[in-house]
């Protein structure tokens, strides 16, 4: 399917509350249609899945990878201000190689509430795509 009947299945889609609908504004897509990432990524790869073939969805929309996040700001920003229910978004550097710099100190400092935890990753790949971007051709 090409990026314009993704765009229009999104926006002839009077059911959708994705916050895609909501905040991929005709003249958003106008500003987003040809651009891409240094990875190739592409609105379609932000869309496609989560967007687009998912109109009951509640997001709607995932970076492609981690340029997306600049390249497609237009749209990435106000959905993820959206959903986190915040007015601006900013990140400190994540420095993994130091746990004392992760910024929340010991969590748990009796042991006893802690049984297990786990480290989600996203945007701090920096050289390689996320889900939308990958398949077998890409390692």
């Amino acid at each position: 399917m090409s990026l314009e009947e993704l765009w229009n299945t999104l926006k002839n889609a009077t059911d959708c509350k994705t916050l895609l609908k909501k905040h991929l504004t005709e003249e958003v897509y106008q500003q987003l249609k040809d651009r891409k990432t240094k990875f190739d990524g592409t609105l379609i790869h932000c869309i496609k899945s989560s967007g687009c073939n998912n109109l009951d969805g509640g997001c709607g929309i995932f970076a492609s990878d981690p340029d997306a996040y600049e390249v497609f700001k237009e749209v990435l920003h106000p959905v993820i201000k959206d959903y986190h229910k915040v007015s601006e978004i900013k990140h400190s550097k994540p420095d993994f190689g130091d746990f004392n710099n992760l910024g929340f100190g010991d969590l748990d400092p009796s042991g006893d509430f802690i049984v297990s935890t786990r480290v989600r990753v996203g945007s701090s790949h920096a050289s390689y795509g996320f889900p939308p971007m990958v398949n077998a051709e890409v390692s």
